[in-house]
């Protein structure tokens, strides 16, 4: 072997540059392969979480490796040797661009959620006083003020809230200016149809129920205004609107629901979730005490109220929302309706009343037909004795301590 054989030969590596060399590519390779092993299990959060864990060590690692890969790469200059001798090396680069690359994505995306927060956050800030501003509005139907200040909110105001508002002012003008840009796709795809909680004001008393948008349009009653929103329903918003007007004692609407495609049938057999439409106008009304909606269902119903419903538990709903003044002036034309509709004759508010010491709902339900299953032997029948025996006008428990005054409508989203 000649001189220029021997020093056309690469330089060995020095055993410092070796150890460099394998540090980086703890550094590098290892996290690179583990992400690419999570990677390849597929889906899930176990996979997510894992990936995001990784990345998140590779934010340490990395910088390590390069400063490894740096100083290995001046001391010992692998350019110099074959590609053969160094592929591991030119492998490692490689994946330092590649874990890089992974890593600067995670931290742009981090970067730039905490942007949008933040962002969020000061739209919000800012929509508050437009919020204020707009209710201030509605209250006096002022659709010019509402208009302007809408539109400087940039979406971030509660539009169901504020249309819930509309129809609680009876600000029609104003509520074209929050529905004019809502096609029935729209309507659906900003969840109109969900439910949410509010509740209706009946002579300064508060009511509460579930329902969506169409069934507060309903329950409210303010017949324009239902027929500005009817374009945007379908079938299952008409039948909500039904719902909520018995809730809120509006046969005029029930009518209107009625002549555009809302119906009291049962189910039919090919429905997946099968609901008794029936059942559940009558427990709406009933929740309120609502005897013009019963009137109209009795008036309007084929067939009586099946057998599995809630009326009862409604009843007793209706009560304990209800001053005794209010529920006592209408119990008996209530339940005078509701027995035309066929509700079974059960034992359960009989019970209730028993339970509360209510005389006058203990005696107002046994002159309608209604008793214990088995008096002769029923925990229950020695205490009914009781209360019947005691005065007439006993209401027992009912001190009126769940009834909550009110002025107007309110939404829970407020």
């Amino acid at each position: 072997m000649t001189d220029h054989d021997i020093d056309a030969r690469p330089p060995r590596t020095s055993w410092f540059a070796g150890l460099l060399f394998w540090l980086g590519t703890l550094c590098i390779l290892v996290p690179l392969v583990l992400l690419f092993a999570i990677k390849g299990q597929g889906g899930g959060y176990n996979a997510l979480y894992g990936a995001v864990a990784v990345l998140q060590v590779g934010v340490f690692t990395m910088p390590v490796g390069l400063v490894l890969l740096i100083a290995y790469t001046v001391i010992d200059r692998p350019w110099r040797r074959p590609i053969g001798q160094v592929w591991l090396y030119w492998l490692q680069v490689a994946g330092l661009v590649v874990l890089m690359l992974a890593v600067g994505s995670e931290l742009l995306g981090e970067w730039r959620h905490r942007r949008q927060v933040a962002q969020d956050a000061a739209w919000a800030e800012r929509s508050v006083e437009r919020i204020r501003l707009i209710e201030a509005a509605l209250a006096k139907d002022d659709d010019a003020t509402v208009a302007r200040e809408y539109a400087v909110c940039n979406g971030y105001c509660p539009r169901w809230r504020l249309i819930f508002d509309a129809m609680a002012n009876h600000a029609s003008r104003s509520l074209d200016v929050l529905v004019k840009d809502l096609t029935p796709v729209t309507y659906e795809n900003e969840g109109f149809y969900r439910e949410q909680s509010a509740t209706m004001c009946r002579d300064g008393v508060t009511y509460r129920n579930d329902a969506s948008l169409a069934g507060w349009a309903g329950t409210l009653g303010d017949r324009a205004i239902v027929e500005r929103l009817l374009p945007l329903w379908g079938a299952e918003e008409k039948q909500a609107a039904l719902y909520g007007a018995a809730f809120g004692n509006q046969p005029d609407i029930m009518d209107l629901m009625l002549a555009h495609g809302a119906t009291l049938a049962p189910p039919g057999a090919d429905d997946v979730e099968p609901h008794d439409a029936l059942s559940q106008a009558v427990e709406a009304a009933t929740r309120a005490g609502a005897t013009d909606a019963l009137a109209w269902l009795a008036a309007h119903a084929d067939r009586p109220v099946p057998a599995d419903n809630y009326v009862w538990v409604e009843l007793e709903n209706w009560i304990n929302a209800s001053p005794p003044s209010r529920w006592r002036g209408n119990l008996e034309p209530l339940l005078d309706a509701l027995l035309r509709l066929g509700v079974a004759r059960q034992e359960r508010p009989l019970i209730g009343a028993i339970q509360r010491s209510d005389a006058v709902l203990a005696r107002a339900l046994i002159r309608r037909g209604i008793k214990l299953d088995d008096p002769s032997d029923d925990p229950w029948a020695g205490q009914l004795k009781t209360l019947l025996a005691g005065p007439a006008d006993a209401i027992g428990t009912d001190d009126g301590e769940n009834v909550k005054p009110c002025e107007r409508a309110s939404s829970e989203t407020e």
